[in-house]
């Protein structure tokens, strides 16, 4: 009994725990992306298009990518892609990309090798990188070695978790239209992966500098 009363006060303080280091470690990691956004590395933000949220069931349908240094962009990577599964109409309704517009464009396997070279070994940057994009490349064959930021997550950590709304108190939405336009950032047009990594680029800049 006292060998589980001891175990039972461990995996408490464990539990309590967690939270902290968890911030620690994010906090560690905005200052260590701030200090290589200051040194003028190149950095890559991408963003995913897919038929659905489960990357062994779903497809990419599109890929959207950009190289910048100190906020300038040098480079753009994106393509429309071939997702092999049909595009619910949900899915359609909200991207806007439909069959006949990935019909006879490259699978994801045929521009995979594209993607890596132009990413190269630069920092790469995204929003909802690890739950969402991350995953979804790693079923496509592209397993990707870089150093990697998480914008939701920087995000999440920076920004007050409640912002004001006349004379009311809400609960702060994270969708990165939202979040851009809290940042005073112009969304033109978003679910479209060019444009979101765009809009990634420009919401990462402003909450590290």
């Amino acid at each position: 009994m006292e060998l589980l009363a001891v175990l039972a006060i461990i995996a408490l303080v464990v539990l309590l725990l967690l939270p902290y280091l968890r911030q620690r470690r994010v906090k560690r990691r905005i200052k260590e992306i701030h200090e290589r956004f200051l040194r003028g590395e190149t950095i890559v933000a991408i963003d995913l298009e897919t038929t659905g949220l489960d990357p062994r069931k779903d497809s990419i349908t599109e890929v959207g990518a950009t190289k910048f240094r100190n906020g300038e962009l040098l480079n753009e990577f994106t393509t429309l892609i071939d997702p092999l599964v049909p595009i619910p109409i949900e899915v359609q309704k909200k991207t806007g990309i439909t069959p006949d517009m990935v019909k006879g464009k490259p699978t994801f396997n045929q521009v995979a090798n594209g993607l890596k070279e132009f990413i190269g070994d630069c920092p790469l940057v995204g929003y909802n990188l690890i739950e969402f994009d991350l995953p979804f490349l790693k079923e496509g064959g592209l397993n990707l070695p870089n150093e990697k930021y998480d914008v939701l997550q920087i995000a999440r950590f920076l920004l007050p978790r409640h912002i004001r709304k006349g004379k009311r108190w809400i609960k702060r939405r994270y969708r990165l239209e939202l979040v851009a336009r809290d940042l005073g950032i112009r969304v033109s047009r978003s679910h479209r992966a060019l444009e979101d990594a765009k809009t990634t680029m420009e919401v990462f800049r402003k909450l590290i500098t």
